[in-house]
């Protein structure tokens, strides 16, 4: 066995132990419920107002585009999601380095169930 896959097997590919197995299914929740807000939002932002919710590169394209087309409310609407999109990623930045692991988790369940009951709300009064 070479030296590499000594230091992998030694280091690395440690067996997993009943805690760490739980943590890891923790971790994949988690990422899974991030997952899901992240692809809800993009997708309702893009059928309802035109514009990328997760995705700032397609925002950056739009506003150059509509800067070139001189379609200023809609730039500003772009760089409106641009904006916000730095200060939702100061603001995660800030909740990862101050809260503990299990509020993280629990403010992320409250966005998503907040994402649900505002888009729900909007659906119903527009009917």
């Amino acid at each position: 066995m070479g030296r590499a896959a000594r230091y992998f097997c030694k280091h690395v590919a440690l067996p997993l132990t009943d805690v760490q197995a739980v943590l890891r299914q923790r971790d994949l929740l988690t990422a899974s419920l991030m997952g899901f807000t992240a692809g809800y939002t993009t997708s309702n932002t893009k059928v309802r107002f035109n514009t990328f919710g997760g995705m700032m590169t397609g925002n950056t394209v739009k506003v150059g585009i509509s800067l070139q087309q001189k379609e200023w409310g809609w730039a500003g609407v772009y760089m409106t999601c641009i904006l916000l999109f730095a200060l939702g990623t100061v603001f995660a930045l800030f909740m990862i380095q101050r809260l503990g692991t299990n509020a993280q988790r629990a403010f992320l369940l409250i966005f998503m169930a907040a994402f649900l009951l505002v888009d729900g709300a909007a659906l119903a009064l527009k009917a």
